[in-house]
Order: structure tokens, then sequence, then C-alpha cells
């Protein structure tokens, strides 16, 4: 038997070279677009569509040695899509923990998403 999964195009932006003296600039980043499976939610996740990222001096630090390219690590202002989070209705407006791409699933181990 098989189960329709819904999928997803989920557009993602990495960091491909750490800014050294400079400004970021189009010339640090990489887009690339996937398509995927929509996550299947357990208790206390929750799934969201991001709309404003944060630009944090940190991110350099979260680049792993040896990377060639790694996600872009921050926060975004996201709209709820899917939730198995009591406290976090969907709809709602949250400010979490986020890769720069278009959808995020915010596992339970992970600092939860806070209500705007």
């Amino acid at each position: 038997m098989t189960q329709n999964v819904k999928q997803i195009s989920n557009t993602r932006v990495l960091i491909s070279k750490i800014p050294e003296d400079v400004s970021p600039n189009k010339n640090h980043f990489r887009t690339v677009t996937v398509t995927e499976d929509a996550p299947v939610l357990k208790e206390n996740e929750v799934f969201v569509k991001n709309l404003i990222f944060s630009l944090d001096p940190y991110i350099r630090y979260a680049f792993p040695d040896g990377a060639t390219e790694s996600y872009v690590v921050g926060f975004a202002i996201a709209r709820v899509i899917d939730s198995k989070n009591p406290k976090v209705p969907i709809g709602a407006l949250v400010l979490a923990p986020s890769h720069w791409e278009a959808y995020t699933h915010i596992h339970e181990k992970e600092p939860g998403p806070k209500l705007l």
C-alpha cells in the first residue's frame, strides 16, 4: 500500500565562503532548490514557512572546518503551517531558530519557537 506523501519545493541559501575583511555579498552565498517530502511531525514539533531571516556575525563560527559550504544559520520570523505543539497554533507568527530556507522543520529537542 502506497501512502500519499506531500512534496514541497524548498529553496535554501548556503554559505559557500566565509567573508574575510569584507561585508557579506552575493559571492559568499549559493541558492539551491530541492524537492523533498513534507515532514511528518512528532509531538511538540512545528513546521514553518520562513518570512524574514537574521544575518548574524556568528555564522562564520557555524561553518564546519574543512567544509566547502554550509547552511546559513540564524533566526527567522515565520508563519506556522503545521504544528503538533499545543503551545504553537497553526497560523501563528513565531521567532524560531532556522536555516535560511523557505520551510523549516523545528524538532522537539531544538529551542522552541517563540510566539510573536
